[in-house]
């Protein structure tokens, strides 16, 4: 009896894992993954520099240089305010991170979070910073955590200077990757974090070493692109039910085979 529960589970999984609709497996022709996983490449630039003639806008609508910013230890997150994944969690990540690792005297650093959607405003970075500098409970100066939008053209090239690419599908709709990076006072990439999620010994000794201008090789994670089309929504979305279900669906065919074995070995 157990067997056939263990069957009749699997064969129900792997059903609904498979299980696409039409026009789900249409935009998934449309956009292959693998060929969106090339497109997302990063290219680490380690020891390279970053443009610092670029303008941007803060959350106040001041217009800055980015040398006025960058000059100092920076941590720079690349990420738009209308995103409803993997954004907000990486904010809330760096937010955690802020609070957890201070403003540390004679360690001095700043943080930017980046909009890479040319169609979002100072309003739009302002009300995200207001949303995020509540974790931080003043363990970490907000006025050094700065909210950029900008052209498409600077945008482009700050983050062309990373190895940093994202494919626009629509309005407000990007796929990116996860990941953060920590430049030195002079712009000098100095390690990519990937994230969503941020360690704050990985972001100190970051700093640590944009303090002494000294490139460190990332320890690359999982660069993340889990996504999957909603019909209804018309947007790639993290589809977390697939996820547990293949997670299930393994467990179980172990589950399964292992059970099968021990009855073969009493029989023997």
């Amino acid at each position: 009896m157990r067997r056939l529960w263990c069957v009749v589970v699997f064969l129900a999984l792997l059903a609904f894992v498979e299980g696409q609709t039409a026009e789900q497996a249409e935009v998934q022709k449309k956009f292959d993954r693998d060929k969106l996983a090339r497109e997302l490449a990063i290219e680490e630039k380690i020891g390279e520099y970053i443009p610092l003639d670029l303008k941007f806008k803060d959350e106040t609508g001041r217009e800055l240089l980015l040398r006025e910013i960058v000059n100092r230890p920076t941590l720079i997150l690349p990420i738009f305010f209308h995103c409803p994944g993997t954004c907000p969690i990486m904010h809330a990540e760096l937010a955690m991170v802020l609070e957890k690792l201070g403003m540390p005297k004679g360690h001095e650093y700043r943080a930017i979070s980046l909009s890479f959607d040319e169609e979002e405003t100072p309003s739009d970075a302002k009300g995200a910073k207001a949303s995020y500098a509540e974790i931080i409970k003043g363990k970490f100066p907000e006025a050094e955590w700065y909210f950029l939008v900008g052209s498409r053209e600077n945008i482009d090239k700050l983050l062309a200077a990373f190895g940093y690419h994202f494919i626009k599908f629509a309005k407000h709709d990007f796929i990116h990757p996860n990941l953060m990076m920590t430049v030195a006072h002079d712009g000098k990439i100095i390690r990519y974090l990937y994230g969503p999620e941020f360690l704050p010994f990985d972001v100190e000794m970051s700093l640590l070493e944009a303090t002494a201008g000294r490139a460190s090789i990332s320890v690359r994670k999982l660069l993340t692109y889990c996504f999957n089309y909603d019909p209804k929504g018309k947007k790639y979305v993290v589809d977390v039910t697939r996820i547990f279900a293949t997670f299930t669906l393994v467990t179980l065919a172990l589950v399964y085979f292992t059970l099968l074995r021990r009855k073969k070995r009493r029989q023997v």
